[in-house]
């Protein structure tokens, strides 16, 4: 078992100890935020509310067949050299390795109709083309991807904004994100609309709006570039599946003298002239740092965690209300007596939709219950992975 039960740490000596940091939860955000402040000599507390840590990560065991509930394929982590890939390798301490899916990482089915999307960007490009060979849409694509580009350059003063010192990125962050704006204020059908009056081949290029959660209709299109080209050189998937992370990142949070708590339910954050200065556990017991970080969700955070008081002074209520829920969705674990070998399962993933190329179209029949799902996402964990012996 991963870090240790909150009955156990509160009756520990290190329970008394001070913190350094606070984080709340136990997803990908707040264990990477632990381990790189513990590398840097902090003393870092993550408090889970769950029985098992990882957030997204985490795996459960039914019968002898083991499921990621999550975490299905990330991009650019297989590949030497990229910054998602160097970011883990030091996070983990280089104990975190990640198997590349197949050269074909995402299969689009229509239908009877299948699109592949091959890993590179003219392999992409040329493998569309061959899909959509008319003059007019060959064009659609060439713009299509050159837009990718150009949001892939814009982004880039769009982080270094998140970098600055307070001082300068008051007088250089509208600047930096202004070029963002032109792009993330506008949903992404909108400006497939203006690429192509092509109904089939915008369905098909925005058949991964479900990594990101909203149909074209209503997502950013800033968001669904950034997905389009997280992914423009394939996935990758953890090596001894999605709980590796959690288990190569804990040992080094508790190798810097930390902790990391499940079963440890956050009431409150506490709050002292203006700033967090420690949190409020369910039981009544406080716990005190110089720094707390929220890795609980924005509005759990903001609605729950916060004091009433606060959510008045800083109208958090209202700047919630502006934010509107992704997709809800339903997942079947299946597993089969039979090998990988055997069955021939492929490392990659399945986008199925009916026959039907409008994705709002699709979403807006999802309480018919005689018509067909507008979605299906079919994934093979098992398969991704060298190390599982089940599927």
């Amino acid at each position: 078992m991963l870090g240790q039960s909150y009955i156990t740490f509160k009756q520990s000596d290190q329970s008394k100890q001070p913190f350094d940091v606070i984080v709340i939860g136990s997803g990908t955000g707040g264990l990477s935020v632990a381990s790189l402040l513990a590398q840097e000599g902090k003393h870092v507390l993550v408090l889970e509310q769950h029985y098992m840590i990882g957030g997204y990560t985490h795996a459960f065991q039914r019968k002898g067949y083991l499921w990621d509930v999550g975490l299905h394929y990330v991009g650019q982590v297989h590949i030497a050299g990229t910054l998602l890939n160097k970011a883990f390798r030091y996070i983990s301490r280089e104990n975190l390795k990640w198997e590349p899916l197949d050269d074909v990482y995402d299969r689009v089915v229509f239908g009877q109709k299948e699109y592949q999307f091959p890993r590179g960007r003219e392999n992409l490009k040329a493998k569309l083309k061959s899909y959509f060979p008319s003059e007019k849409d060959l064009q659609s694509i060439d713009d299509y991807f050159a837009l990718l580009t150009e949001v892939q350059n814009v982004g880039i003063g769009y982080y270094i904004e998140k970098v600055l010192p307070p001082v300068l990125a008051k007088w250089f962050g509208s600047f930096l994100r202004r070029r963002v704006l032109k792009f993330s204020d506008q949903t992404t059908l909108s400006v497939m609309e203006k690429l192509t009056d092509n109904k089939t081949l915008i369905g098909v290029l925005t058949a991964q709006y479900g990594d990101y959660g909203l149909q074209p209709s209503l997502s950013s299109f800033y968001m669904h570039a950034v997905l389009a080209n997280h992914y423009m050189e394939g996935a990758g998937y953890p090596v001894g599946g999605a709980p590796r992370f959690a288990q190569s990142i804990v040992p080094v949070i508790e190798e810097g003298g930390g902790a990391v708590v499940f079963l440890a339910r956050v009431k409150q954050i506490l709050i002292k002239n203006n700033k967090a200065v420690g949190v409020e556990m369910q039981d009544g017991r406080s716990f005190f740092a110089r720094t707390i970080v929220s890795d609980a969700g924005v509005v759990n955070t903001f609605s729950t965690l916060l004091p009433q008081e606060v959510i008045a002074q800083h109208k958090l209520t209202e700047q919630l209300e502006k934010l509107t829920p992704s997709l809800a969705h339903m997942g079947l674990y299946v597993g089969v007596r039979e090998s990988n070998e055997q069955l021939n399962l492929p490392k990659c993933n399945y986008w199925i939709f009916p026959d039907e190329y409008d994705h709002a179209v699709n979403q807006s029949r999802y309480t018919d219950l005689d018509a067909p799902l507008p979605v299906a996402f079919v994934s093979f964990p098992s398969a991704k992975d060298p190390e599982s012996q089940i599927t």
